[in-house]
């Protein structure tokens, strides 16, 4: 519900800032074509602009411009909303915010049976009475019906009380006649099904009203071409009808007499006419910008049009990163676009979604599950992958239970290149400080191809360091007992802790569509850029323990360094949690 109820105001705000200058520079004036059209583009744009988006980037040492400024309040109440949207949709305890839905849907439901109502009520006049055609146009003459005479679409339902003939039916009949050929009928029709959707928007039945107005403007203009308003009061006048109308047809006895009588004396006045309608334009500008356009901060190293995102910047050899910083590996830009697609070798990736099924993994406060948030991440990661050469496959693409043993089994099955397993830290509170961030765990020392887990864990660290909204250490981890799946599988294998689920920050970043994305690309540039190295072409994956490289010689050739203390490294296995001091199983 908090999604829509946030998208509802916007579509609020909009509509009334629009309709606040209608209210002021157009209502009550002469051109009634021009407001008819306004009234109706304010209710198209303000529920179109809350729905686009479009990202202006900046730099953040530059100065901000007072524009700028103006879009990032903007861009940030949207990111705290979405924050606060995703960790709503995560909690399933029964409040408030889930029984809105229904009250909600219940109450449109009310307004569209009363559409229905109006709709069965046309038909049955249709049914019991007589029907005359006369050319495109039906005439139907009723015995007093209620509402009579008035028109819908291309029917007019006349009231056998009035003489048609006379000077006064003439002009009902040619009123009721303007009403079809301007089409007013499908105004309020698509104002009704807007009002079944969005009744909760009060500026949208103020619109109704004014429209509704405005039609009988139009159709008294053409029915009194000669501008006799006495003759238009007499024709008003001529007898009393009752006062009950229908919300989807133009009766001619609906709307006040004295606005309507005022708008056929009202004079014209050229110059005011067209100076009050331009004024639209930085009206209509101010809008635009404000809700479709976000001011974002972007990083020089992000930058495409740097060539960040050319094949001539591959990941550097084994030789090259003797040389070089493995943090300078290329960084991209978290956007589906930005995945290079580096290698002609058809390659697997095995993605394991950590926990599933009876093992839920940690659980937050706000009800956040991590077997949950992890398989939305993996599925994710292939959803946006767009390297034909790159085949990912899922441990899991639902909720169930895999023993570490058997998700091992089943990736070796497979014969991967690449082995990811995606889980979600937590940590108990202490001294009020809670931990955040992204951990990158390796296997331990007696691996056989832990060089290259090394050098592949080093490559993510590269893809995340620069865009990702999470702390991202310089340090991978090692268990001194090391971790089942990453032993077992016969491939590099690297465990990515995406962030803290005990930490807000962290899991509402997790639970959004952005932070979702930004991981997703990442791990996709990752594994990109580690194939197209040298590391990754000429690797022999079933080499013997003794020969590779001492772990000490690959942390010499590379900034990143592994840490295997227990204290800073995860205390979980495969199989428990802490939470709050507390084991989950």
């Amino acid at each position: 519900m908090l999604p829509f109820a946030y998208y509802l105001l916007k579509i609020t705000i909009c509509s009334a800032v629009l309709f606040l200058y209608y209210w002021f520079m157009l209502r009550n004036k002469v051109f009634h074509s021009y407001n008819r059209f306004y009234l109706l583009a304010i209710v198209a744009i303000s529920i179109i602009l809350p729905l686009c988006s479009i990202n202006i980037f900046h730099t953040s040492e530059a100065p901000k411009a007072s524009v700028i400024k103006m879009l990032t309040v903007v861009t940030e109440s949207d990111d705290y909303m979405d924050d606060v949207i995703i960790q709503a949709k995560q909690t399933s305890q029964f409040t408030l915010m889930g029984i809105l839905p229904f009250i909600y849907a219940l109450i449109s439901m009310v307004f569209l049976f009363l559409l229905l109502q109006m709709l069965i009520g046309i038909f049955r006049l249709l049914q019991t009475n007589d029907v005359q055609k006369i050319e495109n146009i039906q005439f139907v003459n009723t015995h007093a019906a209620k509402g009579t005479p008035f028109s819908f679409f291309q029917t007019i339902f006349w009231n056998k009380q009035i003489d048609l003939h006379s000077p006064a039916g003439t002009r009902i009949f040619k009123h009721e006649l303007a009403h079809i050929q301007e089409r007013h009928s499908y105004d309020k029709i698509f104002l009704n099904i807007v009002l079944i959707l969005f009744w909760a928007n009060p500026i949208y039945w103020i619109i109704r009203k004014e429209l509704s107005m405005i039609h009988e403007f139009l159709a008294d203009k053409i029915a009194v071409e000669d501008g006799d308003t006495t003759a238009f009061a007499a024709m008003i006048l001529a007898t009393t009808y009752p006062n009950h109308t229908l919300g989807i047809t133009n009766n001619f006895f609906y709307s006040p007499i004295k606005r309507r009588l005022m708008m056929l004396t009202k004079n014209q006045h050229p110059k005011i006419n067209y100076l009050s309608r331009l004024l639209v334009l930085p009206l209509a500008v101010i809008v635009f910008a404000a809700f479709t356009i976000k001011a974002r901060e972007y990083k020089k190293e992000q930058n495409i049009n740097n060539g960040l995102l050319s094949a001539t910047n591959s990941v550097p050899s084994n030789d090259a990163l003797t040389n070089s910083n493995l943090s300078n590996l290329p960084s991209n830009n978290a956007t589906a676009y930005a995945q290079p697609n580096y290698t002609n070798k058809q390659i697997t990736v095995v993605i394991d979604a950590g926990h599933g099924g009876q093992d839920p993994g940690a659980r937050n406060e706000e009800g956040i599950v991590e077997k949950d948030l992890t398989l939305q991440l993996i599925k994710k990661i292939k959803a946006l992958n767009k390297n034909e050469n790159i085949h990912i496959i899922l441990t899991r693409e639902t909720d169930i239970y895999n023993t570490p043993q058997e998700k091992a089994s089943f990736a070796n099955e497979q014969k991967p290149d690449l082995f990811i397993s995606v889980h979600i830290d937590a940590a108990i509170n202490k001294g009020g400080k809670t931990k955040n961030g992204l951990n990158i765990y390796v296997p331990d020392d007696s691996f056989p191809i832990i060089a290259k887990s090394q050098l592949f864990a080093s490559a993510i660290i590269g893809a995340f360091e620069n865009n990702y909204a999470l702390a991202v250490p310089k340090t991978t981890l090692q268990r001194k007992v090391g971790i089942y799946v990453l032993r077992a599988v016969q491939a590099p294998s690297v465990l990515i802790q995406a962030g803290y689920i005990t930490n807000k920050k962290d899991a509402a970043y997790l639970t959004s569509a952005l932070g979702q994305e930004t991981f997703a690309n990442n791990v996709l540039n990752a594994i990109n850029n580690f194939v197209k190295s040298n590391d990754f072409q000429t690797g022999n994956y079933n080499q013997p323990a003794e020969a590779v490289k001492p772990l000490e010689e690959i942390v010499a050739m590379s900034s990143y360094k592994i840490s295997t203390n227990e204290k800073v490294a995860d205390s979980r296995n495969d199989d428990t949690i802490l939470f709050n001091g507390k084991k989950i199983k």
